[in-house]
């Protein structure tokens, strides 16, 4: 299923603006949009957030038109660098007002804050954060929204580069665990494929093509074929490419294998054996 669905769009913001692109980005999976600042990744991010409109051409997210789109806006979570957080509010203030706004739990909350490593400064007014600090912040809402679609607008370059893996790792395994799909505008082309299923490239506000992990270096696609129970119940968990007899097959790297194998249990499906093997493109 496509979550994101672009066709020849085009679409203006101040000085920034994107003309003929097309792209789609498939359900359980992290679709990287990667370009230079400027050059259209976090425009297009910001049009499927809803948050500008398109002038031409085709854009449906969630299956529906995003501009001002409440069912965009109730299943969408949005995090981007250009954002700025109320700076005169203490962390843990905030997010337990966006708690009250989201309809998320203090637990929840507070679960989110040591997953991303901002328990210790909980109490800490947010303009006091360092600059790594509150780029991780801006993702809490995110962490606890367990939203359909989380769109992240350049929060990878303004962070450390430690800090982003660890971030970003952990958002991962919370999206598979949750079965959430995350659009990432980049311009860190090493981030965007250490964490994304897909890459779609921009130069100058055009799309200039996509590549999909099956295909990164001209490398044979990683597949974790995990051999279960119940087949046909553990085949509709996200992130599942398909089924070969009583096996689900899962694309590496799973950011979230743990996850998976959690929810799998929850389900009360075991896993009887795990095996790597490598595929050619289109074989699987």
């Amino acid at each position: 299923m496509r979550v994101v669905d672009f066709r020849e769009v085009l679409a203006r913001y101040g000085q920034e603006s994107i003309s003929g692109v097309t792209f789609s980005a498939e359900s359980g999976c992290v679709t990287a949009l990667l370009g230079s600042t400027g050059s259209g990744p976090g425009l297009a991010a910001s049009v499927a957030a809803g948050l500008v409109r398109v002038k031409s051409g085709y854009a449906r997210v969630l299956g529906q038109q995003p501009f001002n789109s409440y069912t965009v806006s109730l299943n969408c979570s949005y995090a981007s660098s250009r954002s700025k957080l109320p700076g005169r509010l203490y962390l843990d203030d905030y997010l337990l007002h966006q708690a009250r706004l989201y309809g998320f739990t203090p637990d929840e909350a507070r679960q989110a804050l040591r997953l991303l490593g901002l328990w210790e400064v909980r109490h800490s007014r947010i303009s006091k954060l360092g600059r790594s600090a509150s780029e991780k912040a801006k993702l809490l809402t995110v962490f606890c929204r367990r939203a359909e679609l989380a769109i992240i607008d350049g929060l990878d370059g303004a962070m450390d580069p430690d800090d982003a893996a660890f971030a970003f790792t952990r958002l991962l395994d919370a999206a598979r665990d949750d079965g959430t799909s995350i659009l990432l505008a980049s311009s860190n082309s090493s981030f965007a494929r250490e964490y994304s299923d897909r890459i779609v490239h921009f130069r100058d506000g055009s799309v200039t093509g996509s590549i999909d992990a099956a295909s990164k270096d001209g490398r044979a696609r990683a597949i974790l074929r995990v051999r279960v129970t119940d087949v046909i119940r553990a085949s509709a968990l996200p992130g599942v490419l398909g089924v070969e007899g009583n096996c689900i097959l899962v694309r590496l790297p799973a950011h979230g294998t743990a996850s998976l194998l959690s929810k799998l249990e929850r389900m009360g499906i075991d896993v009887v054996s795990m095996v790597t093997e490598m595929r050619e493109e289109g074989n699987g």
